[in-house]
C-alpha cells in the first residue's frame, strides 16, 4: 500500500509539473486548464478518504514512562509512548508528548487500553481518540510553558 501511494503521489507531482509547463500554458486553453486542476483535487482528495484515517493503537504493545526532555539541559518532562509493531503492520513507533515539571512522579497506569495519569486528584488520559489532537496542540506554536500545557491537557485528556 505504501509503495503504491508513492507511486501515486509520483504521478501527481509529474501531472502538477505538466500544468505549470509553458507549453501547456501556451497551448492548453485555461477553460480545460482548470479542469485539469479540479479533476487533480478530486483525485487527492479520494486518495486521503480512501486511506485508512484510522490511528494504530495497541494497548498490549504499549510501553510508557514520564522522561526528563532536555537531558543535558536538565529540564522539561515529558511522556514517552512506544508502541511494537508486527512485520506488515504500519503505524507509530514511539511518540514524546510534554507534561508540565510537576508531574514528575505522577501515577501512570494502563486501564482498558488507555493509559492514564494521575496527579494529585486530577486524572488525564491518553488513547487512539485524543492522542493525536493532543500532540497536535502541544506542538503547534512550539514550546509551550506548564501552564500552557497544563490547560491544553485539560481541554484534551480529561473526563467531562
Amino acid at each position: 500500500m505504501a509503495t503504491n501511494k508513492n507511486i501515486m503521489v509520483g504521478i501527481l507531482l509529474a501531472g502538477k509539473a505538466l500544468l505549470k509547463s509553458p507549453y501547456v500554458k501556451r497551448y492548453v486553453p485555461k477553460r480545460i486548464r482548470n479542469s485539469m486542476n479540479k479533476l487533480a483535487l478530486l483525485f487527492l482528495a479520494t486518495l486521503s478518504f480512501s486511506s485508512n484515517a484510522e490511528m494504530l493503537w495497541k494497548p498490549d504493545a504499549i510501553s510508557f514512562e514520564l522522561k526528563q526532555a532536555q537531558k543535558l539541559l536538565e529540564i522539561g518532562l515529558m511522556l514517552e509512548i512506544n508502541q511494537a509493531l508486527e512485520p506488515g503492520e504500519f503505524g507509530w513507533k514511539q511518540s514524546r508528548i510534554d507534561v508540565p515539571e510537576n508531574w514528575e512522579g505522577a501515577k501512570l497506569e494502563m486501564r482498558q487500553g488507555t493509559i492514564y495519569i494521575t496527579v494529585g486528584k486530577q486524572e488525564f488520559y491518553l488513547n487512539a481518540s485524543n492522542k493525536g489532537d493532543l500532540s497536535f496542540e502541544i506542538l503547534d506554536g512550539g514550546n509551550k510553558t506548564d501552564k500552557q500545557l497544563l490547560s491544553i491537557w485539560s481541554k484534551y485528556a480529561t473526563s467531562t
